[in-house]
């Protein structure tokens, strides 16, 4: 079955290719400037599932989507002090995004971001993304030290990045 899309393609340096589904505007695709057509349509179709799966999903009203934003906010803010008590820590600022690519970040200058999809995932999963981006104000890499310091605050590592890895971010 062929899945109809938007392709999108770039000029710039792109080499990977990758597919989206928006509720408005159906699937899109962006790919290389020079990557052939049936190298995106063998893509489309590995992934046909997945698209099939992402369409039929319905998408979220405003009005719902914005209390769920709020509480997600005032549930993040408050692990974010008591871990951050804990841990003698003290992050510059707090902020939530809409992203597409990560669950949380933290930036050079201390500030902690995380992002608005997570107000579907466990508060498990979601306290161990803020006990994650709390260890980069100590450990700013992945280092073996890092995990450490992670896993010694976080006993349910396993179970959170396994949950997190099977949320799709769409």
């Amino acid at each position: 079955m062929a899945i109809p899309y938007t392709l999108i393609r770039s000029k710039r340096r792109k080499k990977s290719l990758s597919v989206r589904v928006d509720p408005s505007r159906g699937v899109i695709v962006s790919a290389p400037y020079r990557m052939p057509e049936f190298f995106i349509k063998k893509f489309l179709e590995k992934n046909a599932a997945w698209i099939t799966k992402k369409q039929a999903k319905p998408a979220l009203p405003p009005a719902k989507r914005r209390i769920l934003d709020i509480e997600l906010e005032e549930f993040v803010r408050s692990l974010v002090k008591k871990h951050a008590e804990t841990l003698l820590l003290h992050p510059t600022a707090v902020k939530f995004k809409h992203v597409k690519s990560y669950w949380g970040s933290c930036s050079r200058k201390g500030g902690l971001s995380f992002n608005y999809r997570l107000a579907y995932a466990s508060p498990l999963a979601v306290e161990y993304v803020v006990i994650h981006e709390l260890t980069h104000l100590v450990h700013k890499n992945h280092s073996r030290k890092f995990w450490d310091t992670l896993r010694n605050n976080c006993p349910f590592v396993k179970e959170a990045k396994k949950e997190l890895r099977h949320l799709v971010m769409v």
